[in-house]
């Protein structure tokens, strides 16, 4: 009897530090690679979405499903000289001015309407800004334009010039 209840004390202890480990371990797919992003006492922290749209098709540079999420920085004259022309490309407007972060998010060409970039959390952490996205698929049945569109979604973390991830679900 006293085997049996050593055995479900250690049982117990050692699956709720099973959960205590996967909680505070976990993989982010970004891209091709695998990220273990400690417990980092990551908080939320404020955004603005500056433009949330879909481009037209007939730009050269997009290719057919191409995700992409670009980073630009204003405290770099390359990265401010990038944000400008993207923005121009997407927007056909003038950029504007900042100081901290933006980060253009492409969801990459489809065939219709419909689709849209939705951004969960951004979080920071002491050494990184995680920006938790998923895309939205248009529902069957649904009224869409029917042209081929980019869709796009453009955000700005004032004040920060640390390294971005984007984790897209």
């Amino acid at each position: 009897m006293k085997w049996l209840s050593m055995f479900i004390f250690v049982i117990t202890v050692f699956s709720g530090c099973n959960s205590n480990v996967q909680d505070r371990l976990k993989s982010v797919k970004n891209g091709d690679e695998y990220l273990i992003k400690l417990d980092e006492n990551m908080k939320e922290i404020e955004y603005k979405v500056i433009k949330s749209a879909q481009a037209p098709y007939d730009q050269e540079e997009y290719q057919y499903g191409k995700k992409e999420s670009l980073v630009y920085y204003s405290d770099s004259q390359k990265d401010l000289s990038k944000f400008k022309i993207e923005y121009k490309k997407l927007t056909n407007e003038d950029a504007p001015e900042f100081d901290g972060t933006m980060i253009i998010l492409k969801m990459g060409a489809k065939s219709t309407g419909g689709y849209e970039i939705k951004i969960d959390k951004v979080l920071n952490s002491d050494r990184y800004i995680l920006v938790q996205t998923h895309f939205i698929n248009p529902s069957k049945g649904a009224l869409v334009t029917m042209s081929l569109t980019n869709p796009y979604k453009i955000i700005y973390i004032p004040h920060s010039h640390k390294e971005v991830k984007v984790e897209i679900e």
